[in-house]
């Protein structure tokens, strides 16, 4: 607090002396913080200054303007300049997947604007899924909220649109291919509140307007523009499966698009995204990886009144592409939103794998730490009635694992097998209630890239 005051103080100060504290405010731990706690007038005056410096430093300045609360510099053309070069620099990098590509991305959506993003995109899901939570999802503000990521779009394309040269390949923005999974989101929560009030028919043509807008956007991604566009390839799967997802829950066909997702193509060996991959990014990515699908809620509102299994259901996290495709699958007896929606309550992460963090240790010392790691597990699963008839067999998944080097005389032990989330949680329990020569258990779930 004393050092944010200072910084405060100092803004206030003769122009060299206001340059001298923008640099020190660059370098502090959240500079966003710092800029976002100053008086509005002081703000805007560093966010000016960030402006004129964009051009030579986009990995400095990129970060900040995107991670802060909306900006302005206090002038609206200004503003319009700001954005414009930025614009203007994603498509002179040409580079979709750049980094600088991803901050200048990031920051021209982050104009404060009636029309900016977090206006028309962020704050009405938040609404939602606030409303959704309290067992009374309030739906009144969704048909607004389309016409504003419509117009959002529409700007913000264009605008990036008009700054690409002649006979250069644009670069599409992320934004608009996000909002494309959102707005399925919205009118998947008008198709529920119209199923409640017994308006079916009504509630299938939401549906349809859901799966519309997803596919308009794959065949966009598909003649091209997926490599065009910056996480086009990431996007892909989601846009897919929800497109055949509002489909199949609005008229019953297309069965099969789902089915697919059962064998999903790995990225590496998917022709669409031949042109999306970096070689760095090839090189880093396993052979077999599938890029997994984002899950932020299928069906608000379906729980109705049940606020705690409501909330629940909003996941905002990822889930392996065919295990949410089979989960899906086995749910599909019944088209009934509520009830193909509580079925879906059964939905889990089962991809969490264990790694058993040392003390420093040599690769001689391995097998004297695979048998500390046993005692470990052994003290663990002790604990009476923790597990049950499962006991044997997690024990045989949680021992088998291999050495894996970490940095400098380091050793981790990563599990071979792999955890649901509720055997994750149950685990977790009994291992912080667990000590035994340092063994530290750790869980992770696979690597997004």
């Amino acid at each position: 607090m004393i050092r944010l005051i200072f910084f405060i103080f100092a803004l206030t100060m003769s122009a060299p002396v206001f340059a001298d504290e923008v640099d020190k405010i660059l370098t502090a731990p959240a500079p966003h913080e710092i800029i976002d706690a100053l008086p509005s007038g002081e703000r805007e005056r560093v966010i000016s200054a960030l402006g004129q410096r964009l051009e030579n430093d986009v990995a400095t300045i990129g970060p900040v303007l995107c991670a802060m609360s909306p900006w302005t510099t206090g002038d609206q053309a200004e503003d319009l300049a700001l954005q414009q070069a930025a614009w203007r620099m994603m498509q002179q990098d040409g580079n979709a997947e750049s980094s600088n590509v991803r901050w200048l991305d990031c920051l021209a959506s982050n104009r404060v604007e009636e029309t900016g993003y977090k206006t028309v995109a962020l704050d009405p899901m938040f609404d939602l899924r606030q409303s959704a939570c309290t067992g009374a999802i309030d739906v009144s503000g969704v048909p607004e909220a389309l016409i504003g990521i419509e117009a959002f779009n529409e700007e913000y394309s264009q605008g990036l649109a008009s700054e690409a040269s002649d006979g250069q390949s644009e670069v599409f923005s992320f934004y608009p291919l996000r909002n494309a999974t959102r707005q399925a989101t919205f009118y998947a929560a008008l198709a529920v509140a119209a199923d409640q009030d017994g308006k079916h028919d009504l509630a299938a043509q939401h549906l349809e307007d859901a799966a519309d807008v997803l596919d308009a956007k794959l065949d966009e991604l598909n003649s091209g523009s997926v490599s065009e566009t910056r996480n086009g390839w990431r996007r892909h799967n989601d846009v897919e499966f929800y497109a055949a997802l509002y489909r199949w829950l609005a008229t019953g066909t297309g069965i099969e698009r789902i089915e697919a997702f059962l064998a999903p193509i790995p990225v590496k060996q998917n022709p669409i995204f031949a042109n999306a991959l970096s070689d760095d990014l090839r090189n880093r990515i396993p052979d077999e990886f599938v890029d997994m699908i984002y899950v932020e809620r299928l069906l608000p509102g379906a729980q109705g009144t049940s606020a705690n299994d409501e909330c629940e259901q909003w996941r905002r996290r990822s889930y392996s592409t065919s295990h949410l495709a089979k989960v899906v699958l086995d749910c599909s007896s019944d088209r009934n939103l509520v009830t193909f929606d509580t079925c879906m309550m059964s939905l889990e992460a089962t991809d969490w794998t264990v790694v058993f963090a040392t003390p420093i240790a040599r690769q001689s010392d391995a097998d004297g730490i695979k048998e500390s790691i046993g005692v470990f597990i052994e003290r663990a699963l002790a604990t009476p009635d923790a597990f049950g008839s499962e006991r044997e067999e997690l024990r045989s998944r949680l021992l088998d694992f291999k050495v894996v080097p970490y940095g400098t005389n380091r050793l981790r032990f990563s599990s071979s097998a792999t955890f649901s989330t509720s055997e994750r949680e149950r685990l977790e329990r009994v291992f912080s209630e667990t000590s035994y020569r340092g063994i530290e258990p750790l869980f992770y779930r696979p690597r997004a890239y």
